[in-house]
């Protein structure tokens, strides 16, 4: 049976957009688009375990939507969009008065968020051009949040590919790992015209070390012989592993030379 009932205006835009804090208080970011569809409106708003509305930021990005969010602690981490990136840093502090603490503004936006350590924020979304908006390719940030009233992107590196499953809210398929330094997942090139823009798939494999993103690995994948939506990485020991149905590969992890596959 429930014991409380709320409402906000506005939708959600993945789960990560919801979050309790150590109160039971909700927090809550949406997206309003207006009544003829042209403007949105970007908003925060708390409720505490009563449903109660207690603390809001409406409207807070002018004319965005949210792409991506993260809570941690007392600290919310909002992404919107138009023709930039917006990363805006929140106090949550006082759930009846959040404040923006910094906004860092970028080309491009990062559709997924996830704390890698050491006052460091990864995010995962599309590079694009600052002038009108345009996406032009997949783009990892490193953000130094160490001091919430001045974040900065303190690295980044544009994919050669144009989409990847992570920013589909497949988010269980992703490997991220920052004690072992590992970041991967399933990406897709859409081709040009010299191939007939045939789509290939391929496992792209990273680390992040003294403020630089290396790449490992990139493996094309089989995409003719294997559901390559479902395949993950894994790891045990000093041995990467890519899985999928009825396929695996094991591979040395200094180096990252293939040992053996099975079927």
């Amino acid at each position: 049976i429930p014991k409380a009932a709320g409402s906000v205006r506005g939708y959600v835009d993945d789960s990560f957009c919801i979050d309790e804090d150590s109160d039971g208080n909700l927090r809550i970011a949406t997206t309003e688009w207006s009544d003829d569809g042209g403007d949105q409106e970007s908003s925060l708003y708390i409720l505490d375990t009563n449903m109660k509305k207690i603390g809001s930021l409406k409207d807070f990005a002018g004319n965005e939507g949210i792409k991506s969010c993260r809570f941690m602690g007392n600290i919310g981490y909002i992404v919107t969009f138009r023709n930039t990136d917006p990363l805006f840093t929140i106090d949550l502090a006082d759930p009846t008065d959040p404040k923006i603490l910094s906004k860092l503004t970028i080309p491009g936006f990062s559709e997924y968020l996830h704390y890698w350590g050491d006052g460091l924020l990864l995010g995962i979304g599309y590079d694009a051009d600052i002038d009108d908006g345009e996406t032009t390719g997949i783009k990892l940030s490193m953000f130094d949040v160490s001091d919430p009233g001045n974040t900065k992107e303190v690295a980044k590196l544009v994919l050669d590919v144009d989409d990847a499953d992570i920013l589909y809210g497949n988010y269980k398929s992703i490997l991220i790992d920052p004690d072992k330094n590992l970041l991967g997942f399933t990406t897709s090139d859409w081709g040009d015209e010299d191939n007939n823009w045939k789509d290939s798939d391929y496992y792209m494999l990273f680390s992040y070390k003294d403020g630089k993103f290396r790449k490992l690995k990139r493996k094309k994948l089989d995409n003719e012989k294997y559901n390559t939506e479902n395949i993950r990485g894994i790891y045990a020991g000093d041995y990467f592993y890519l899985v999928c149905e009825m396929h695996i590969e094991s591979y040395d992890m200094d180096g990252y030379k293939k040992i053996a596959t099975l079927e």
